[in-house]
């Protein structure tokens, strides 16, 4: 894959392994952005996507949703 876009979300109790897999993928010269955290998900998702011009999304778990 290349050029993508990959997005994790939900509380987590540990996150160790994913900064594990976040700091492999660095040292394979992949961009790879981790945060920000906050009580209002919501919020902070619109931000980003104003800051970083994204179009609108997904529904929060739609990617793991099977398609009907």
């Amino acid at each position: 894959m290349t050029g993508g876009l990959f997005s994790v979300e939900g509380p987590m109790t540990d996150d160790q392994p994913w900064m594990a897999a976040a700091q492999r993928a660095r040292n394979s010269r992949r961009r790879v952005a981790c945060g920000p955290a906050g009580l209002n998900p919501a919020v902070l998702a619109v931000d980003y996507q104003k800051t970083h011009k994204l179009a609108g999304g997904v529904p929060p778990g739609s990617i793991v949703r099977p398609e009907r």
